[in-house]
């Protein structure tokens, strides 16, 4: 299926491009919670769930099990479990009674939302039914602990996805069917990124569907992982990778995608994007190990027919397989950037045959290799970093979500995120995520507070629904509600939000690039003349402690204007929080 997907990408060509001034976007109104069981109304609550996790599961690290490490990382809700034999089993287990999985999640004060699929035709007295669940909570107390119903995930026009998923066109009439049997509480399913990419492969044939689920749905989600999935750069020309140690720069189609489903949404309604987690995404970084090279008989010379990527030092020492290739050989010097030389010589010519690579030192033998956490192939990222991690959290909220949502899995552990068995990368990842969620709870009367402005200096335009040189493009200023923003540098672009917080003006920023130097951002407030901004957030406080700029204040001139550095120092996508009081 992958092949077929990225096959099809490849013909897609877009590239960003320069233009004027952005056309205003109406900054969006509070998410609405209608639900009387659905999430909490408080201006303190921020949700930050985890996907797919089973809360009594038992963890090796840190954390005995899986819902004291969710509470302990800050994190706040689970957003489907399995029955606790695993391998899919429903939950409840039974009708009306499950193995203590709602208890815990009562125990540890977190909340729970559904299952990974949960059937909107399901009748008494199948374990799964509303029925079932209703029971169960009945038997639990447990009606605020409880928020929601998942219907599955990445739904398709024609669905072959895993678990067994619903046709994109079914959606609605699962959604009425749900809320047929319980009004109290929202549905949820999770799209693939086809706001982006409007004709990604399984969705170019329905997008009316599209938008007709996402309508229909409670709270909308998407998942794209920009980092670590391997096509995105390749298909829309947003590379940067050395291909020696260097990933690919596509961060920033994570605000863009929040831009895009906004723009096809409701106003007010919730959405929860999926961000980076510092996983490998259950393998997926690593899953496009192949590609178009040729072979001669009796050479141990590969050429690649891949424009994208290119041979490097860090090729040597992986395995290449394919037509005419012996099995075992490994690349042992790399010529040029199309040519390399492996160890055992062909037995058979190929031209433009498909060949994979493999060795790197994953869990799954293939091209992504762990010493440099770059897959070598397209050049994306084996694991997002910390700072990066971090970054897509608040680009995915600077953008304007309500929530954020976690996928845990990496292919050496289904809850790597939450500490795992406690191998030192599992470990690292849940400590950052423990930092990570803190400062956006830390925040959350200032993010659940209403929004004055925001506006991007990168924006996308949704209306066109082809990937042209179009689709997105950067202006040099943009201005929205309270806001303008600027850059000295158009090719440095950021993104600004600006909420009326509980005490004061917040204004959250971010740079939108990777570059060296960042650029000089200004912001004007309206209103805000005289005041005095102070950073009371910058990423470089915990990732590049040297140059944090915690504490630092900026006058406002007569015109509510004041300015600032960001990004540099190396410090991509860095975020800063500012305060006008």
């Amino acid at each position: 299926m992958l092949h077929k997907i990225m096959l099809a990408l490849m013909l897609m060509l877009p590239r960003s491009c320069y233009a004027g001034p952005e056309a205003p976007v109406t900054p969006p109104p509070p998410p609405s919670y209608p639900w009387a069981n659905g999430p909490p109304k408080s201006a303190d609550f921020f949700p930050i769930a985890v996907w797919y996790q089973n809360p009594i599961a038992k963890l090796g690290g840190r954390y005995a099990t899986v819902a004291e490490a969710v509470k302990g990382e800050n994190m706040n809700i689970i957003l489907g479990t399995a029955g606790s034999n695993g391998g899919g089993t429903p939950w409840p287990e039974r009708f009306g009674s499950d193995d203590g999985e709602l208890a815990a999640v009562k125990k540890h004060d977190i909340y729970l939302i559904g299952a990974v699929t949960t059937p909107y035709d399901a009748v008494a007295p199948a374990p799964d039914s509303v029925a079932s669940i209703l029971a169960l909570i009945a038997k639990q107390h447990a009606d605020s602990s409880f928020i929601g119903y998942n219907i599955g995930d990445e739904p398709l026009c024609d669905s072959t996805s895993m678990p067994p998923q619903m046709r994109i066109n079914m959606v609605p009439t699962a959604v009425a069917g749900m809320t047929a049997k319980d009004p109290t509480r929202p549905v949820l399913d999770n799209f693939v990124f086809w706001p982006l990419i409007p004709q990604f492969p399984g969705t170019e044939a329905c997008h009316a569907d599209q938008v007709a689920a996402a309508n229909a749905l409670g709270i909308v989600s998407f998942d794209l992982y920009a980092m670590t999935l391997p096509w995105y750069a390749a298909i829309l020309k947003t590379g940067g990778s050395d291909f020696i140690s260097v990933p690919n720069d596509a961060l920033f189609l994570q605000g863009l995608t929040v831009q895009a489903l906004f723009d096809n949404i409701p106003p007010g309604k919730p959405m929860w994007p999926f961000v980076e987690s510092g996983t490998d995404n259950f393998g997926s970084s690593g899953s496009v190990s192949f590609m178009a090279a040729s072979v001669a008989a009796g050479s141990t010379t590969l050429t690649s027919n891949y424009d994208w990527t290119r041979f490097t030092r860090s090729w040597i020492g992986l395995t290449v397989t394919g037509p005419g290739i012996p099995k075992g050989a490994k690349i042992a010097a790399v010529t040029d950037a199309a040519h390399a030389v492996f160890d055992k010589a062909a037995t058979a010519t190929g031209e433009k045959v498909t060949v994979t690579i493999g060795g790197g030192g994953g869990a799954h033998n293939n091209n992504c290799v762990v010493s440099v956490n770059l897959c070598v192939v397209q050049g994306n990222e084996m694991r997002a970093t910390s700072e990066e991690v971090n970054a897509s959290v608040w680009m995915t909220i600077i953008a304007g979500a309500h929530g954020i949502q976690y996928f845990c899995h990496d292919s050496t552990d289904n809850s790597y995120c939450l500490g795992g068995q406690g191998t030192p990368g599992a470990l690292a990842v849940q400590a950052n995520l423990t930092h990570v969620n803190g400062n956006v709870l830390k925040f959350a009367r200032v993010l659940n507070a209403r929004t004055l402005g925001m506006c991007s200096l990168r924006r996308i335009n949704s209306a066109i629904k082809q990937v042209t040189s179009g689709q997105w493009f950067t202006s040099e200023s943009c201005h929205n509600g309270t806001v303008t923003l600027t850059t000295s540098d158009v090719a440095v672009p950021g993104r600004v939000l600006v909420k009326a917080g509980p005490d004061a003006t917040y204004v959250l920023a971010q740079s939108d690039v990777r570059a060296a130097n960042g650029a000089t951002f200004g912001f004007t407030i309206a209103g805000l003349a005289g005041k005095t901004a102070t950073v009371v957030y910058d990423s470089n406080d915990h990732y590049r402690t040297a140059h944090s700029q915690l504490g630092a204040t900026h006058a406002l001139d007569a015109a509510g204007k004041f300015s600032d550095q960001i990004g540099a120092f190396g410090s991509s996508y860095q975020v800063k929080i500012y305060r006008i009081g």
